[in-house]
């Protein structure tokens, strides 16, 4: 029996384009959170938006989401999915919310950057991303590199990284490392795995590498995320079908059609 699945994801408070989608038309909601928009967060748009969800969604909390309330409301009222699992049908459904310190990122950027200063020139005159070499504490003044330190710069931009919520690489292998392997399985993530749909232009992968290794110690089928919203797509590694489809923000979602045993199809859908 064929099961048409929607997948969305990065939602980021625009109600105008949830509200375009016919929930009814789908047997199951898998959503792979950000409801909260990082530059104006706003608890109570958030919560509206949720009022479109069915009551038997799965909800993945994205890294944007760092309130307790909007999360404590998503564990009562839907399918919690964080370091747990799931059923689904056939189908073994484990959930990562979250994503990587994003300080973390910052340091992985500056040594790619230090090792190449060509690359900050080439990041600073083709990115719209600029700001991620003040962030690293880089900085291009009449055409020269200055270095600043990077932990005065984050302490400076203290009130913008707590706005986020993460996880450590150990919290995600030690999850992992208790599951056992299934006929069918899906991970559904926020955060991408390391080297599957995590690069933005001029900027090395910045994925999740303990999620790269539950995807060879499961062999899931499907593996759900987002993120990185300007790396939509579709990959496939393996037995394993990596898809992006896009942040709802922007208009994307995606549809999923499985059968008892299989993932039938994945498509992108633009609202």
């Amino acid at each position: 029996m064929q099961r048409k699945i929607l997948f969305l994801t990065d939602i980021h408070q625009n109600e105008s384009f949830l509200k375009k989608i016919n929930f009814s038309d789908y047997d199951a909601v898998i959503c792979g959170g950000d409801f909260l928009d990082p530059n104006f967060p706003n608890l109570k748009k958030a919560l509206k938006l949720l009022e479109y969800f069915p009551k038997n969604s799965i909800i993945v909390p994205g890294n944007c989401d760092n309130n307790d309330k909007l999360l404590s409301y998503i564990n009562d009222n839907f399918i919690y999915l964080h370091k747990n699992k799931t059923l689904l049908y056939n189908f073994d459904v484990h959930g990562i919310g979250f994503s990587r310190n994003l300080i973390d990122d910052l340091f992985v950027y500056k040594d790619f950057f230090s090792q190449d200063e060509k690359r900050i020139f080439e990041f600073h005159k083709n990115s719209p991303l600029k700001f991620i070499l003040n962030f690293c504490g880089i900085f291009i003044e009449s055409n020269k590199i200055i270095y600043k330190d990077i932990n005065d710069v984050i302490i400076k931009h203290k009130s913008f990284f707590d706005k986020f919520i993460s996880f450590k690489e150990k919290e995600i292998d030690d999850y992992f490392s208790n599951c056992a392997p299934s006929l069918n399985s899906i991970i559904a993530t926020h955060s991408p795995p390391l080297g599957f749909l995590d690069k933005v232009d001029y900027l090395p992968n910045i994925g999740s590498p303990s999620l790269t290794k539950a995807i060879d110690k499961l062999s899931p089928k499907l593996v759900l995320c987002g993120h990185f919203h300007e790396n939509a797509g579709l990959i496939k590694y393996k037995n394993c079908s990596i898809f992006n489809p896009g942040a709802l923000k922007d208009g994307f979602y995606g549809e999923i059609i499985i059968n008892d045993t299989e993932i039938v199809s994945i498509k992108k859908v633009k609202i």
